[in-house]
Order: C-alpha cells, then sequence, then structure tokens
C-alpha cells in the first residue's frame, strides 16, 4: 500500500518518469542518468511547496522500496524522508536463503546470487551493499520479526550500517514489532496504532508536528 500526501509523488508515477526497467537497471549508468535528470526536473518544477515536501514519501510495498532506496543510494539530496515498511533492502543475503517462500521463483526478476553474472549485477543495485558515507534523508523502518517473506534482519541491518556510514544528523528509526508478519499488526486498533506512528513521524519531518 502506498498512501501519497499533497505534494508527494506517488511510486508509480516516480517509476514512469524513471523508465520501465528500473529493476534491472538501476546498476547501469543509463539508469542513473535517467534518475539524475527526473531529479533536476523535479527540482525546477515551479510549485509554492519546496521539492522536498514534494518527495517525501511512504512506501509500504517491500519491491517499491527496493526502488525507492535503491534511487536514495543515487540520489539522497532529493529526498527529505522516507518511511519504509517491511523493506526488501538486502537483496544478495536474502536471495541466497532458498528457504524463504518467494527465493526461488523470484530468481528470474532480482537474478541468482550464486550465478556470477547475476551476482555482480545485484551487488551493483542491492540497497544495503551501496550505502554509502554521505547525507541521507531520514528514515523511519518499519518491519515484524515473524515475517517469512522479507526477514526482520534486512531493516535492522540496513539501519544499523546507514547510522555507521550517515554524516548527517536526520534520525533512522527502527520499529519491529515482536508479534506481527508481514502485513504487519492485524487487529484494528494495533492497526491503527501503527498508522498513527507512521504519520506522526511524516508529520514531524514536515515540521507540522
Amino acid at each position: 500500500m502506498e498512501q501519497a500526501l499533497p505534494h508527494e509523488r506517488p511510486a508509480e508515477e516516480v517509476a514512469a518518469g524513471l523508465g520501465t526497467d528500473l529493476y534491472a537497471g538501476l546498476a547501469s549508468s543509463e539508469a542513473r542518468s535517467r534518475l539524475e535528470q527526473y531529479g533536476a526536473n523535479e527540482l525546477d518544477r515551479e510549485s509554492p511547496e519546496p521539492a522536498w515536501r514534494r518527495l517525501l514519501g511512504q512506501f509500504k510495498d517491500a519491491l517499491v522500496l527496493l526502488l525507492v532506496a535503491a534511487a536514495v543510494n543515487l540520489r539522497p539530496d532529493l529526498f527529505r524522508a522516507v518511511v519504509a515498511e517491511v523493506p526488501f533492502v538486502d537483496v544478495i543475503n536474502t536471495m541466497l536463503d532458498e528457504s524463504l517462500p518467494l527465493t526461488v521463483g523470484e530468481f528470474l526478476e532480482w537474478g541468482n546470487p550464486k550465478l556470477r553474472d547475476d551476482y555482480e549485477t545485484m551487488r551493483r543495485y542491492s540497497p544495503y551493499d551501496n550505502l554509502r558515507r554521505t547525507a541521507y534523508p531520514a528514515m523511519y523502518l518499519r518491519t515484524s520479526l515473524n515475517d517469512s517473506q522479507v526477514p526482520y534482519w534486512e531493516a535492522a541491518k540496513y539501519a544499523a550500517r546507514l547510522r555507521t556510514l550517515k554524516t548527517d544528523d536526520r534520525p533512522v528509526l527502527l520499529s519491529i514489532n515482536m508479534d506481527a508478519g508481514h502485513g504487519g499488526a492485524s487487529g484494528r486498533y494495533d492497526a491503527l496504532r501503527e498508522r498513527a506512528d507512521v504519520l506522526a513521524f511524516m508529520l514531524w519531518q514536515w515540521g507540522l508536528d
């Protein structure tokens, strides 16, 4: 699920602006050029709202988050904050674990890291493996202990490494639901509390707290 607030670009629009082969192409110089041009166009758009407000996003779909996290690595200056729910960011290690229910069936989509050519491509786009020493947007990472599709340690490892490398003082928050699975809290009120946490973070980053 993705939620768009005023002057925020939905993930589908971002992907459409960059091209249709982004997952495969994020490792290429062509994809980097498209992202650079997209960023320049976005920042030049006439709008009463600052560019960082238009680019602040919330992305819950794990696969969309892979695209977003890779884009953040390429151009972190285009984002003010990101809410990452069940983030698929440690691609190589997850795709090495064939006991996970989605791994083997998704070799064609993400690559098989046991094959040299696939590994080299995955190494170039995997968000966790491409974190670097620079300023990053504020991050709120949410995951669940019993998630069998995107293991909780992906978000935990990503948060730990990002905190080590980032050169700014923006927050990197990690929330692990100890009782839920891939879909997060299932009870009505527990799910609403999770949503309230997300919205509170977004309002904080907009300066509306």
